[in-house]
């Protein structure tokens, strides 16, 4: 029986990894997921170029909508368009929304080099990943400790 995972790995672009931290974001989207996540801490990844993890935050709910409701719902909350919500989610009748709460933004960044000198081979993950003790991924996860 593997061990209980400790949390989730976001990979977000960097635009909106600010955005996040400042607030100003409230909602990441995401055209697959799962509601039992709702609750999980997560270590937000800023993708190319800054391919660093900047800190944490909680799932505080996720919602399964229909594009159209999901825009009129959390619009003004995803930090971008609806023309590119709809290019996000193309081919797609449906998409999740996460809403995010407690952000804390590390003092220093993890980067991807600092997990892979310390870890060897290291990959973001695409969209999402579960965290699992041991992993480099929660020794990043337990940066936030520090601060």
């Amino acid at each position: 029986m593997s061990e209980a995972p400790i949390g989730l790995v976001l990979s977000i672009r960097p635009v909106f990894a600010e955005a996040i931290f400042r607030r100003e974001k409230t909602v990441e989207l995401r055209r697959a997921f799962h509601r039992r996540w709702s609750g999980a801490k997560v270590l937000l990844y800023a993708s190319s170029p800054r391919m660093a993890a900047f800190g944490t935050a909680t799932i505080a709910q996720v919602e399964r909508l229909e594009i159209a409701e999901l825009w009129a719902k959390h619009g003004q909350s995803i930090g971008g368009t609806r023309e590119r919500v709809d290019q996000y989610f193309t081919g797609r009748a449906a998409g999740y929304a996460l809403s995010v709460k407690d952000t804390k933004r590390f003092e220093r960044p993890v980067t991807l080099d600092e997990l892979r000198e310390r870890f060897g081979s290291v990959r973001p993950p695409q969209s999402y990943s579960v965290i699992r003790h041991g992993s480099a991924w929660a020794w990043a996860l337990g940066t936030s400790r520090r601060d």
